[in-house]
């Protein structure tokens, strides 16, 4: 097939997917559509000469003026897109483009017009097919009343439409353009940032794609095209190329060639395949593969194409090979029980004495209703930002005073947190303690800030506790806006059909946030965190009284402490 070339990267699921958005490949602004120039008598105002079309994709009645002003030095609009379906309570919005007003049946007139002229360029007739009966334009200037059908000019004889002769010179100008983009793209991939070769190949395939449904009006023998040659896969020549300082490592997989070797050789053995496979990858394209899927939302088959996978169902495999990888051998990162006094000393340095950790919670979007539009994490970070725990996988619906006690975090904080000893102030005795948002309930371990205090206000104790609260509670909505900065895989919308898969994909992506951490990564520190508690409303149910008791101790300690 003279498409081959074009195809042969995009999945089924993808080329679906740009049909459904209706991409077309552009001959003008709107598509190469089958026209004829129509004259519209507009009122007061000389003659317009217009194009009227259909979009390839049958979807669009386009009206195209021809030149840019009249003889009154009026810029009208250039054109505009009428719907196919549309409806006649609809027209005003689009007749203000164009500043005319038509009558419904002289739309859908023309709309008949237009889709017989492509009827015919398709059997490749040399002559219009149209009615006469239906020429007359019913077309005025807004401010002028619809003339009656007798007083409207005598349209000229239509010329006969394009004929495949006549646009096969432009057709082979938009596949010489297409095929010189997919060359350049093939040899210097790895000159462009990722977001850039993403956003290239993207562009290019859905004019490929649009070209291609235009070729497939002709002949399969009457327009060759050769596939570009071929290269080695960007990973490849990026690894060659990119020396271990090279800013491209950080851009390309979130972290440096120092981090990226250290992760491989932790993986390194989960990684490896069976040497007698047909189809065996190396460990270090399975986690490039993974990281780069993961840091840019790439689709499998442009992960496939750059890492000289086999397909995208390869692709796949290796991101999700990669990700319980992580998760099998990364899970000691999390290190609420095995760190608890580094854990306990780096609170203290934010005046919370005694406190073991930031409780908060994060939607990530999946579509449908099944799971209530998102899956709900539930995280606990430490004073660097860390993860301590996370448990994720909850329905959309639930709120975070449901979650709290189901979580093996709750089932185990006796345990955990009672571990470490209570700690004298002010005469009084506070436990091991975790911070809650105002959605959570106040609870003997979880403490939650007071309600009705305005904490710009200093006087008071609960104002004191509430400004440090505040301060502590930034860190879990800072941790899991760097997560998803990092990672923009969580902040796309995932399938109903892969939403089992997202909660092992974020708990993966926490893993690594922590090793990025361990090692030293930088991490931006100008992430918005303005999301917070804004997606779930405060608890209103009654606080614990021992809970109450602890907080009260703890806002006197840091009354005193302020006001020292």
């Amino acid at each position: 097939m003279p498409i081959t070339a074009f195809d042969s990267t995009v999945g089924g699921r993808e080329r679906e997917s740009e049909r459904e958005r209706g991409t077309t490949a552009s001959c003008g602004r709107h598509g190469v559509g089958f026209s004829y120039p129509l004259t519209i008598q507009t009122g007061e105002l000389p003659s317009r000469p217009y194009r009227i079309s259909i979009d390839p994709m049958n979807r669009y009645l386009l009206f195209e003026m021809v030149s840019r002003s009249d003889e009154t030095g009026r810029s009208p609009p250039r054109s505009a897109m009428f719907p196919l379906g549309i409806k006649k309570e609809d027209l005003p919005k689009y007749e203000e483009q164009l500043e005319l007003k038509f009558a419904t049946e002289d739309l859908q007139d023309l709309k008949k017009d237009a889709m017989e002229a492509m009827e015919s360029q398709h059997k490749g007739k040399k002559e219009m097919v149209g009615s006469s009966k239906r020429r007359s334009a019913a077309a005025t200037t807004s401010s002028s009343p619809l003339p009656p059908p007798c007083s409207a000019k005598k349209r000229k004889p239509q010329p006969p439409p394009f004929t495949s002769e006549e646009l096969m010179p432009l057709l082979r100008l938009l596949a010489s353009a297409i095929s010189g983009s997919l060359r350049f793209l093939s040899s210097a991939d790895h000159l462009l940032l990722p977001s850039e070769s993403l956003s290239l190949e993207s562009s290019i395939e859905s004019a490929a794609f649009s070209l291609s449904g235009l070729l497939s009006l002709f002949p399969p023998d009457s327009f060759p095209l050769d596939p570009p040659p071929p290269h080695s896969p960007w990973f490849s020549r990026f690894v060659a190329a990119s020396p271990a300082d090279d800013r491209r490592w950080v851009e390309s997989f979130r972290m440096s060639k120092l981090s990226f070797d250290a992760l491989l050789q932790s993986l390194s053995h989960s990684l490896q395949s069976d040497p007698s496979a047909a189809a065996a990858v190396p460990p270090d394209v399975k986690l490039g593969a993974a990281l780069f899927r993961l840091a840019h939302a790439a689709p499998y088959h442009a992960v496939a194409r750059r890492f000289g996978l086999s397909s995208p169902d390869a692709a796949c495999r290796a991101f999700y090979e990669v990700c319980k990888a992580i998760t099998d051998r990364l899970v000691s990162l999390f290190e609420l029980s095995s760190d608890l006094r580094r854990v306990v000393r780096g609170f203290e340095q934010l005046s919370l004495p005694n406190c073991c950790g930031v409780l908060g919670f994060a939607r990530f979007a999946v579509e449908g209703a099944s799971r209530g539009g998102s899956v709900i994490a539930q995280g606990l970070v430490d004073s660097e930002g860390r993860f301590l725990d996370v448990s994720v996988g909850w329905h959309g619906s639930m709120l975070p005073a449901q979650i709290i006690t189901r979580t093996k975090l709750y089932k185990a904080q006796a345990l955990v947190l009672g571990l470490g000893s209570p700690m004298e102030l002010n005469g009084g005795s506070v436990p091991q303690y975790l911070l809650g948002g105002s959605c959570c309930p106040l609870l003997p371990r979880l403490l939650t800030p007071f309600r009705g205090v305005d904490s710009s206000l200093n006087s008071s104790k609960a104002a004191s506790f509430n400004n440090v609260h505040a301060r502590g509670m930034e860190l879990v909505y800072r941790a899991f806006a760097r997560l998803r900065s990092r990672w923009q895989l969580l902040q796309t919308s995932w399938k109903k059909e892969c939403a089992d898969a997202l909660p092992y994909v974020i708990v993966a992506s926490c893993l690594l946030h922590n090793f990025l951490v361990k090692c030293g990564e930088p991490m931006d520190d100008e992430i918005e965190t303005t999301m917070g508690e804004l997606d779930f409303p405060d608890f209103e149910g009654k606080g614990d009284e021992d809970g109450e008791r602890i907080r009260e101790m703890l806002a006197s300690h840091l009354s005193l402490v302020s006001s020292e």
